[in-house]
């Protein structure tokens, strides 16, 4: 049998992968400032980096607008495009997601299909909002790290020695 911190560690290397190394760095820095305990202070830092990364991932589609089209009955997405959402259009006018279609007969008058999508052209300006949240997050972190640093003065003499250490 596995210990359990044995078990845990590809959990935790998967969710350090998940962000830049200097940002998780800086992050770890902070947490371990305000905790003072390694471990808790790992995990912390672990648990708010998926957290970060879990929330960019889900608002990255509303980082740059969509293109809506209408489009005839059954008609594939674009290619190269990200797809959103994609339901029915109903004669009325009323949409139903594609997802509660198959299998019933909800869907059997549709008239056409209404499709949600990134066309090939968006990534970049979705990478570079994406980008740009993740850095005001850096700078956040920097700057609260670097204000919870005491300041000595030029006259400030440093801290004494440890007893048990020479010097």
């Amino acid at each position: 049998m596995l210990q359990p911190a044995v078990t845990a560690v590809p959990l935790l290397i998967g969710v350090f992968v998940g962000a830049p190394p200097p940002a998780q760095e800086h992050l770890g820095v902070l947490v371990g400032q305000l905790t003072r305990r390694t471990l808790p202070a790992m995990f912390l830092t672990g648990a708010l980096v998926a957290t970060a990364h879990g929330l960019v991932h889900w608002a990255r589609p509303s980082f740059h607008p969509t293109v809506d089209e209408t489009a005839p009955r059954n008609t594939a997405q674009p290619t190269d495009a990200w797809l959103i959402n994609r339901e029915a259009v109903m004669p009325d006018g009323s949409r139903i997601s594609s997802d509660a279609c198959p299998g019933t007969h909800r869907c059997v008058g549709s008239t056409g299909t209404w499709l949600q999508y990134h066309p090939s052209a968006h990534p970049v300006p979705i990478q570079l909002v994406e980008a740009g949240i993740l850095l005001a997050l850096t700078l956040l972190v920097l700057t609260t790290l670097f204000l919870r640093i005491p300041r000595r003065g030029p006259r400030d003499p440093l801290p004494p020695a440890h007893p048990l250490t020479k010097g």
